[in-house]
């Protein structure tokens, strides 16, 4: 019962979410509470359309109605997380070899973060990058733990190579081993990234067109018994 409740009606992560996802979490309260206030009053115009029509399936959907504008918000910021996360992986290669390139023309981590600012790769990165950079700064020493709060956000195997790649920088220097394994790893993934997604694609339009076909052998045999 308790994970039941957990999965459909608690917010989990809610504040950090609103944080990365740079949503307004004042507005976020304020948008559910409004949502819900209309759910009710829809949910209460079909519960009494039920009662009067003695309809049990209206019933059914002033729940639903009402289940859903309580939720509406929670689910619109987990397909912005979901959004996000897919548009960090197609950005992460470029991301990658942009730091690679500026490792090769600076001399300390810190000028390339600064640098890697400037690109404006996603919101989402820009703001990891200036958490990091600050942390960095104040307290070098755990930097292990900083690379890894950093490279978390994407949602990859080879980022524990970039973290990897990371520490053994500020600790020991460029090591051209290291970056050659990172960018094989990140090759692999492309590759795999993009039969994946093919697949996916194929999959989505054959569902689509099984869905027309349905739809149209239904409004076939509607048409052939209405004329019998």
């Amino acid at each position: 019962m308790n994970k039941f409740i957990a999965k459909y009606f608690k917010e989990p992560y809610l504040n950090v979410l609103c944080v990365e996802l740079g949503i307004d979490i004042l507005k976020y309260k304020k948008s559910k509470q409004i949502n819900i206030v209309v759910g009710i009053i829809l949910a209460a115009i079909f519960a009494f359309l039920a009662i009067i029509l003695k309809n049990v399936l209206l019933i059914v959907l002033a729940v639903i109605i009402a289940y859903y504008s309580y939720r509406k918000e929670f689910l619109k910021i987990r397909r912005m997380e979901k959004n996000t996360r897919d548009e960090l992986l197609k950005i992460y290669p470029i991301f990658v070899q942009t730091f690679i390139s500026l490792l090769y023309t600076n001399d300390n981590l810190i000028k390339v973060f600064l640098l890697l600012e400037n690109y404006h790769f996603h919101p989402y990165i820009d703001r990891a990058l200036v958490i990091m950079i600050n942390k960095y700064q104040v307290n070098p020493e755990n930097s292990e733990l900083i690379f890894a709060e950093f490279c978390n956000i994407f949602n990859t195997s080879s980022a524990s190579l970039l973290h990897q790649l990371l520490v053994n920088i500020s600790k020991y220097g460029v090591n051209d081993s290291e970056i050659a394994l990172l960018e094989t790893k990140i090759e692999q993934e492309c590759d795999k990234y993009i039969i994946t997604k093919t697949a996916q694609t194929s999959k989505k339009s054959l569902q689509y067109g099984n869905i027309a076909v349905t739809l149209f052998l239904v409004v076939l045999v509607m048409l052939v018994i209405v004329s019998l």
